[in-house]
């Protein structure tokens, strides 16, 4: 196999694991062992780093959960859905049953509560829908790969197998990387500058995100607004403020955060100096 290509598809498949531990409150400790014969096998020891008092089935009980986990996240499909969607749409009854699992110590029933709620962030985070995807599409490019074999195995002989083949690659990979925009009533946004370029209008302001001062760029389509610039009907001075309804369009970074891709600033309700 390239070796460019196997190592990308390493690192997201090491990127996807240290995500799940990280929401599970765990420390990952990956080893690489020896590979077998065959095809192309990757062998990764998984250890956890816990809480000192934790109990041994604790750690045996999170290690099948991480083992349940990744099979999840590399079984889904999600061609054609929406990255907000992906969650929604994810069966994941066979975790449920899994945490509601009765052969347990004490200890480890105490915690079942907040993994609930770790997997409910697991199944959804952006990052690992990203990695997920990104490992598919980089082991789609490889054409003497025909399948992937996932086997999953704990120490208390615990499994879980999973195998995809090559024909449903691309059904684990998004399509797209855009996510519902967020729509804001009544932002005050501070006008820095109008930069005005014939048809084409685009605006420099400063508007308060959670506390944060922020200089953002952006679009207004508030026609009637845009009227009285051009009619002159509004005058600007430094420090004109704007009280608007604004949409904020959004999308993935390529390692899976969520980044602002466009503001947009659809109705003004009021603003200074309007002549």
């Amino acid at each position: 196999m390239d070796a460019f290509i196997h190592n990308e598809c390493e690192k997201k498949m090491l990127s996807i694991m240290s995500v799940i531990c990280k929401n599970l409150g765990v420390s990952p400790k990956v080893q690489v062992e020896a590979k077998q014969e065959g095809g192309l096998q990757d062998y990764y020891n998984l250890a956890i780093s816990i809480f000192s008092d934790a109990t041994p089935e604790y750690h045996i009980f999170v290690i099948g959960l991480v083992s349940q986990l990744l099979k999840l996240i590399l079984s889904r499909k999600v061609k054609g859905k929406k990255v907000q969607d992906i969650a929604s749409s994810t069966d994941n009854n066979f975790i449920t049953n899994y945490l509601k699992s009765t052969d347990i110590d004490d200890y480890t029933k105490n915690k079942v509560e907040p993994m609930a709620l770790a997997v409910k962030e697991i199944v959804s985070d952006t990052q690992i829908i990203k990695f997920s995807s990104d490992y598919y599409k980089n082991i789609s490019n490889y054409d003497n790969v025909r399948k992937l074999d996932v086997n999953l195995k704990s120490s208390n002989n615990f499994s879980v197998c999973e195998t995809i083949s090559i024909e449903d690659f691309k059904e684990h990979i998004i399509d797209n990387t855009d996510l519902d925009p967020i729509e804001l009533k009544d932002v005050e946004v501070e006008i820095v500058s109008p930069i005005l370029n014939g048809q084409s209008k685009s605006w420099k302001g400063k508007y308060n995100d959670n506390g944060e001062s922020r200089i953002i760029t952006f679009s207004i389509e508030d026609q009637t607004f845009i009227e009285n610039v051009t009619n002159g009907k509004i005058s600007f001075k430094n420090g004109m403020t704007i009280i608007c309804d604004m949409y904020i369009e959004r999308k993935l970074n390529i390692d899976g955060t969520i980044k602002n891709s466009k503001y947009i600033i659809y109705n003004i309700h009021s603003s200074t100096d309007v002549a």
